[in-house]
């Protein structure tokens, strides 16, 4: 079951966020952790477990990729090896989280509403949301 709204937390990332410098950032783990915690806080409550897997390979036709198994509930994140800023990165982060999200609490996965109800909660953050990241 999806926890409430109002046991989310009210912190917000403002202070924390990076600005786009337009400098390119390279994905490493110690960079996927740091982040997904900071998410992972300041968004989601940390009612998330860290992916199951993190790889990080070249990635052609997406910035990242959330793989699953629905009944084991066994999941991966597969990263590119780089992105155009590291608020891009952060970006792709929180995309990916709210897929785990919906895993976790069983909710239907992909972009349809369980994904976009997160929309107003991440613009609090500076962060938009769209399915195409």
């Amino acid at each position: 079951m999806r926890p409430s709204q109002e046991s989310l937390p009210k912190k917000t990332l403002y202070d924390i966020m990076v600005e786009d410098n337009g400098k390119e950032y390279y994905t490493s783990y110690k960079g996927c952790r740091k982040w997904f915690d900071i998410l992972n806080e300041c968004v989601f409550g940390n009612k998330l477990p860290f992916f199951d897997k993190v790889f990080i390979d070249k990635q052609r036709k997406h910035n990242a990729l959330f793989c699953y198994d629905k009944e084991t509930k066994e999941n991966d994140l597969m990263l590119n090896t780089h992105y155009k800023s590291e608020k891009v990165f952060v970006l792709v982060m929180a995309h990916e989280m709210i897929h785990l999200f919906q895993l976790i609490y069983d909710e239907p996965l992909g972009h349809g509403v369980s994904f976009f109800i997160w929309k107003e909660n991440l613009q609090i953050h500076k962060i938009i949301l769209s399915k195409e990241i």
